[in-house]
């Protein structure tokens, strides 16, 4: 009877000490993930930097798992000490360990590229993303087949073997993969950027995926384009090298007006406009250029300058408001087609020549 009570007790305190130990590293893992994790976003708090916050996100339930393979593995072999069983379930556990770390190096590698963007040292893009996590897990599976005792050479030798075949089949795929990684290196275009194609089609670049760039109109509508196109069409880029921009409305006078006059008002108003309006560089002095001389009209191009190329739609709306406004309180008239009409009247037998005369439907006719 007591041999049989020992035995018992025995058997319990094996079974209950694994579990305790398993118990142990759970608590342990759960406490020092919340440590560790609190720590890094204070450090962003006193800091100002957000390097922290982005490892505590990455890190958030890893170590936590992390302890918990740890206390599985000495429970087990505790438990179980027959080797084929030992090595199935260190095998399982490092499988585990290895998706949990490959987990962990992807989510690191591509906060560290968001960083970057944050800096604006680096572009934010899906591709740059997906290829880092590509490469990454390749790494993961493959060791993962290390541990699994699956050969490696022959699986590289059947891939070298194919490679004619999976380059011609994936041709087009590589090419527009390739393309987006050269957007990236060039920094030709971002996303963000306003830009417009040589075939007219402009809008911003929101993503550059690692087949297609999507450019979203001005009406909110999203383009598609093959990577491939846009490396090799021509493209204007409205943000580069600065996000700031000259824009330019033409303008007419009567040939009779006083061009200097007309010149102090026009650079008047523009320079409140660049003030007032929201999207205007308020210390830039708008420029006057006459540009010719045409049908009894003085042409001229009226110079602003706009934070970004969105801007200029509503400071050019104003400016010409505001500028028709003026020139009617200061008593400058803007031009309307003239024409030069030469005819003759028969007053008897002499015949007289009259013209030129203005043809103008808002104003009444010569006399």
């Amino acid at each position: 009877m007591v041999e049989s009570l020992e035995a018992q007790f025995r058997f319990n305190l094996e079974l209950l000490i694994p579990l305790v130990a398993f118990a142990a590293t759970l608590i342990a893992g759960w406490f020092f993930d919340q440590i560790v994790g609190r720590g890094l976003r204070w450090f962003d708090r006193r800091s100002g930097q957000r390097i922290g916050g982005m490892l505590a996100e990455a890190l958030q339930g890893k170590i936590l798992t992390a302890f918990m393979l740890f206390g599985a593995w000495i429970a087990i072999t505790t438990l179980f000490t027959t080797p084929g069983v030992t090595r199935f379930i260190g095998i399982l556990i490092t499988l585990l360990a290895v998706a949990t770390f490959t987990l962990l190096a992807a989510q690191l590698a591509t906060g560290f590229v968001n960083l970057s963007v944050g800096s604006g040292t680096v572009t934010s893009t899906s591709i740059l993303n997906n290829v880092l996590r590509a490469i990454i897990l390749t790494i993961g599976v493959v060791t993962a087949m290390s541990v699994m005792g699956i050969p490696i050479n022959p699986l590289l030798g059947v891939i070298a073997g194919s490679s004619v075949g999976i380059t011609l089949a994936l041709q087009q795929p590589l090419t527009n993969l390739f393309a987006g990684i050269m957007l990236l290196a060039t920094n030709k275009i971002e996303p963000g950027d306003y830009i417009r194609l040589a075939s007219g089609e402009e809008g911003y670049v929101t993503d550059i995926q690692w087949h297609t760039t999507f450019i979203q109109l001005l009406t909110d509508n999203i383009i598609a384009v093959p990577n491939a196109t846009i490396v090799s069409v021509i493209l204007t880029n409205f943000d580069e090298p600065q996000k700031e921009m000259m824009i330019i409305t033409g303008f007419a006078v009567r040939i009779e007006s006083d061009l200097e006059y007309v010149e102090q008002v026009t650079i008047d108003v523009g320079r409140e406009v660049m003030q007032q309006v929201a999207g205007g560089v308020s210390d830039f002095t708008p420029l006057v250029r006459y540009t010719g001389v045409q049908d009894y009209t003085v042409t001229y191009n009226v110079i602003l300058r706009v934070q970004d190329f969105n801007s200029q739609f509503p400071v050019r709306h104003e400016f010409i408001k505001r500028l028709l406004h003026r020139y009617a309180q200061v008593g400058i008239t803007p031009a309307f087609p003239v024409r030069g009409v030469f005819g003759y009247q028969l007053d008897g037998v002499a015949a007289q020549p009259f013209g030129p005369r203005e043809l103008a439907p808002s104003y009444p006719e010569e006399q």
